[in-house]
Parts: structure tokens; sequence; C-alpha cells
């Protein structure tokens, strides 16, 4: 629970801070390994931190069978609490997602899995893409501050370095990949909050 506090004021600190590209880098990643850090640790008890996860299996066409497992990590929020001096209701609040884990196969023999960081405000810096298997081996990164581009790395063949980076002057492609991206993630916020929804309808 020590390591998780101190996790989230390091989210906390590196997400107020006035810095340089560089250093806006530099935070994205500590970040992001932060909240690495804190799942790795978490005991799943309350006042830690939570996992909802989706699964799903397809036959998809040239494929064969797909699994598709979609993880949500948060920390849970208090009840807000409704008080008239007659009745008591407790109304359900959710806090905004720490990280979306995203895992799924392309026949069996190549495997990918993206991820989506935010800050404890819920705001997205982060997606982190790998493919690797049979048809090869792939890496991206893409970066963002306050939903503006800031980094791109990409990598491919498990090379050490990156086959295409950039801080500035980013291309027209660069930008619509970086909207795809956004775009998905605010999909993925979605599906997060409906959960929650779907989890009340029979109670």
């Amino acid at each position: 629970m020590k390591s998780i506090t101190v996790a989230l004021v390091l989210l906390i600190t590196f997400s107020g801070l006035s810095q340089t590209n560089d250093d806006k880098v530099k935070s994205t990643q500590i970040l992001s390994d932060s909240i690495d850090n804190m799942i790795s640790n978490s005991s799943g008890f309350p006042g830690d931190l939570f996992c909802n996860t989706i699964t799903m299996k397809r036959n998809v066409r040239a494929i064969g069978m797909q699994e598709t497992k979609i993880s949500f990590y948060f920390m849970q929020k208090e009840d807000s609490v409704y008080d008239d001096g007659k009745t008591v209701q407790f109304i359900p609040r959710y806090n905004p997602p720490l990280k979306v884990h995203i895992e799924y196969n392309i026949a069996a023999s190549q495997s990918v899995i993206i991820d989506y960081y935010f800050d404890t405000e819920g705001l997205f810096n982060y997606c982190h893409y790998i493919s690797k298997g049979e048809y090869g081996y792939e890496e991206n990164k893409f970066m963002f501050y306050n939903y503006d581009l800031i980094n791109i790395e990409k990598y491919n063949n498990s090379d050490s370095k990156p086959i295409y980076e950039k801080n500035i002057n980013f291309t027209k492609e660069d930008y619509d990949e970086g909207g795809k991206i956004m775009g998905n993630e605010t999909e993925y916020r979605k599906l997060y909050y409906n959960l929650f929804r779907c989890e009340i309808i029979d109670k």
C-alpha cells in the first residue's frame, strides 16, 4: 500500500509540472513506469488498485480463432452519500482509468499488446504498441501532452534503436496516426464507464 501511495504522489507531481518537450517525454515515461509498478505491486484489496477485464473470442476470416482481452486498471472512488433526513443513498462514483491494456492474437503465431496510459485526472498521454511473432517485430510509442503530440518512436526486428523518431516537425501522417490513437482511447474510456453501468443493471 505504501508503494501505491508513493506512486500516486509521482503521478500527481509529474502531471502538473511546467516542462520543456524533453522533460515532458521523460515525465511521461516515468508516469507510465509508475503505473506499471503500481499494478505489479497491487494486492487487489479495498483501497488498492483494481482491474476489470473483458474477454472476447470469435472466428475471424483468414485469421482463425482470435481472442481479445481488454483490462482496465483504476483506483476505486468512494461513493457519494445522499441523506435528506429520511433516507440515505449511496451514489457510486468512478475514477478515470490509469491504464487500458489490450491483448489479441493474429492467427496462432503473432501476438499484439497495446497499452494506453492516463494521469490521475484522466488525461491520456501515452500509447505503447508491440506486435511480435512469426510475422516479425514492430513497436510504436506515441506520447502526448494535453492531447498535443510530443514524441514518436518506431522500432522493428527487435532493434534497440528506433527506425523512426520525432519530437518536432511532425508530418500529416504522424498527426493522422496520432489522431486515430486518440480516437481509440476515447472509445476505450467509454467502454470502461459502460462496464460499471452494465454491472448494476440487474441489481
